[in-house]
């Protein structure tokens, strides 16, 4: 609305300006009736992991039922769902890439992206993604890339192997910290000991939990030499 007063005020200040309206209509509107307003056309891109669920249309929003809708103002909203569009239904190819690729981030399928994109991709099409599912890591990583297309698998397992560093320094850092606390009543020495034994349990806990986030299955996650059933069975409580 505001992009249309926009443009017919500049209609009347050019016709005011050059003094062409002849016509006693045109002299009242001050435009022309060849004059022509550009199109605005409005898109929301919304990219939530919930469904949008709000109002849709202009109509939506009045609370009188009793109105016409023949003579009511619909204007409905071109709305986008990354997290619920069928990616299909966009003719771009990098579109489709995009919207199917944050879906199936925001639904934690990393192994899915890795077998269904093998192939290079166009950096800014995964810029896009980072920048729909707020993955602020993987775009740091990507950035760091050279050349206009990107190795998408290979950028999974480097974001992937990140997040499971920085769980294990968090992890570490939080069992010393837990330790170190506990070791003002049970001495220092021993308070760091257990600390570190803490950590490394929190670590491999968090570990766990990150794993069965992904999907993997438990004879999977018990292949890894610190993984006991126990570990397993507690993550799965607390998960």
């Amino acid at each position: 609305m505001k992009s249309y007063e926009s443009q017919i005020r500049r209609l009347k200040r050019n016709h005011r300006e050059t003094r062409d309206l002849e016509d006693p209509l045109e002299t009242i509107s001050r435009i022309k009736k060849e004059d022509r307003l550009i199109p605005c056309i409005t898109f929301v891109i919304y990219y939530g992991q919930e469904e949008w669920k709000h109002h849709k249309s202009l109509k939506d929003m009045f609370g009188y039922k009793q109105i016409n809708d023949a003579n009511m103002l619909e204007n409905r909203m071109n709305l986008v769902q990354s997290c619920k569009d069928d990616p299909r239904r966009y003719k771009n190819r990098d579109i489709q890439m995009c919207i199917d690729i944050a879906q199936l981030m925001f639904q934690k399928g990393l192994e899915t992206i890795k077998k269904r994109y093998r192939q290079k991709i166009d950096k800014e099409v995964v810029m896009m993604v980072c920048a729909l599912t707020g993955s602020r890591r993987l775009e740091l990583i990507i950035s760091k890339e050279e050349g206009d297309e990107i190795d998408m698998c290979k950028a999974i397992e480097e974001w992937e192997e990140e997040i499971s560093k920085q769980a294990r320094n968090e992890g570490r850092l939080e069992g010393e910290k837990h330790g170190e606390k506990r070791g003002e009543k049970r001495g220092e020495k021993r308070g760091r000991k257990l600390g570190r034994e803490e950590g490394k349990k929190d670590q491999i806990l968090q570990f766990i939990q990150e794993m069965l986030e992904k999907g993997y299955t438990d004879e999977m996650i018990l292949g890894f030499k610190s993984v006991t059933k126990q570990l397993l069975k507690q993550a799965k409580l607390s998960h």
